[in-house]
């Protein structure tokens, strides 16, 4: 139980820190990037958290599910890889394909191409 009390503390200071961070940095953020230039940022932290929940389809909900159905090590290792390849390959397609169509989807989303490659290469790695 102390183990568990222990770890929990500090995760939970470690997310009230990174929390407090974000709002004591808030003003110096404001005097230092315009509106405009907060927007297209917000836009490409939107996108990339789209991505990543439609490229790895929220498997982290479905490895905890399915780990304890298998009964052996075998099928641990089957089901990680089976999960590895999918989200490789569905990840790989997609990111290649919306980089063909880079210049629509920024000319879109009204931000630089370079932000488009940015979140994506974000996404994929």
């Amino acid at each position: 139980m102390g183990r568990f009390v222990k770890n929990s503390v500090l995760y939970l200071t470690a997310t009230v820190c990174l929390k407090a961070a974000s709002f004591l940095l808030l003003p110096l953020y404001s005097n230092l990037i315009t509106p405009d230039a907060y927007g297209k940022v917000y836009m490409i932290s939107s996108l990339i958290t789209f991505l990543t929940l439609f490229l790895t389809f929220s498997m982290n909900s479905s490895i905890q599910r399915f780990f304890f159905d298998c009964k052996t090590g075998e099928e641990v290792c089957r089901m990680f890889s089976t999960v590895l390849y999918s989200v490789f390959s569905v990840s790989t397609i997609v990111v290649l394909a919306l980089f063909a169509f880079i210049s629509p989807a920024a000319q879109w989303l009204d931000v630089p191409n370079s932000y488009i490659a940015i979140a994506l290469l974000t996404v994929y790695f």
